[in-house]
């Protein structure tokens, strides 16, 4: 069995997470915490840490896992490009498997590798990302995402011409849309001479995330290195960039 020490265990994800990994026979909760706990009691008894916890928290207990030799799932969005690159060392030096994903929804990850396809007959795009008003960062992190992979490189913020026109990344323009009533929703929407295409993912209930999240927990245990999205999972790609 797999130990898992889950931090956030008590928000919309983590609850979740932490009743899969329960009813699994191939998993064992080793430990749950809140934002702010004390990790070292749960880590010493784990093998894997999966956090949705909040930015503030989510790279430090990152970093903590590493340093205890447990290998890190981190789902919190937020997380700056520096601190990943800190974060990907830190698992090179102690040749440590870890994943950090802005998604663990598979049709998510499917949305984006599709988007990719699109995007080389279909260049022009914007997205729209609609969520729940309890979402703390706009864009979303799957949209940010989006953009990283469809572009192939590190997005870039500027401001719009036009502000109503979102938030502009790399060119790309992103709406987000906060409303009771949702969960997540992304719509990645192309244009071109005399047509539109459309591709959307919804998410309906947060038990969407949790099949990713277990695939993660047994696959980070065979890597030595970090890496980001979890199409690096399901698709081979093990490149940590």
């Amino acid at each position: 069995m797999i130990s898992v020490l889950v931090a956030g265990a008590a928000g919309r994800v983590g609850s979740f997470v932490v009743r899969a990994l329960e009813e699994h026979p191939d998993f064992h909760v080793a430990g749950t915490c809140g934002r702010g706990d004390d990790l070292a009691p749960g880590l010493a008894e784990s093998q894997v840490l999966v956090d949705f916890t909040c930015p503030e928290a989510g790279f430090g207990n990152a970093i903590a896992a590493v340093e205890a030799g447990v290998h890190p799932v981190i789902g919190t969005s937020g997380i700056t490009e520096s601190q990943q690159r800190t974060l990907q060392k830190r698992c090179k030096d102690k040749r440590l498997g870890g994943l950090l994903a802005a998604n663990f929804a598979l049709g998510a990850v499917l949305l984006q590798r599709l988007s990719k396809q699109a995007s080389e007959f279909f260049p022009d795009f914007e997205i729209i990302e609609s969520h729940h008003p309890g979402k703390r960062d706009a864009p979303s992190g799957t949209a940010i995402d989006t953009v990283r992979r469809i572009k192939g490189a590190s997005p870039r913020a500027s401001t719009p011409e036009d502000p109503s026109r979102g938030w502009n990344l790399d060119g790309v323009s992103i709406h987000s849309v906060r409303l009771p009533g949702l969960i997540a929703e992304q719509e990645v929407r192309f244009g071109g001479p005399g047509q539109t295409l459309s591709l959307t993912h919804r998410i309906y209930e947060r038990a969407a995330f949790v099949p990713g999240v277990l695939l993660a927990c047994s696959r980070v245990l065979e890597l030595d290195h970090l890496v980001v999205g979890l199409d690096a999972l399901l698709f081979g790609a093990a490149d940590p960039a």
